[in-house]
């Protein structure tokens, strides 16, 4: 995957993992990518994460290996909200949720919606 899918990958998860309520959990928990192959796409992969979601949440915590995470810029907090039809793939409507421009009842009914989830 090139870095830009890493990266819409990363915020994706983490923007399903806060939508779920699940907290203290890093991106590279080896228990979100139980079924993982180095050959899929993103899609694929975000759907096995989803997938292992559930079973991470109900599961104490494991110790997060250390891993280096991009910085991600800030963003400006006057930038108008983005409207719904605006969202192109699931990487934009989490960044849009991470950015506080909608809620967890919006990122999950516009996931489903689109089909992303």
């Amino acid at each position: 995957m090139s870095p830009e899918e890493l990266n819409v990958l990363r915020t994706s998860i983490e923007g399903m993992m806060s939508a779920a309520g699940i907290t203290g959990v890093d991106v590279s928990d080896s228990r979100l990518w139980t079924g993982y192959s180095q050959n899929m796409s993103v899609t694929d992969a975000l759907g096995v994460a989803s997938r292992n979601l559930q079973s991470v949440k109900q599961q104490p915590a494991a110790p997060a290996q250390s891993t280096p995470s991009q910085a991600v810029p800030p963003s400006t907090a006057s930038a108008p909200a983005t409207p719904a039809d605006d969202f192109q793939s699931l990487g934009d409507l989490a960044i849009a949720f991470r950015d506080k421009q909608i809620d967890s009842t919006t990122y999950s009914r516009l996931a489903r919606d689109k089909g992303w989830l």
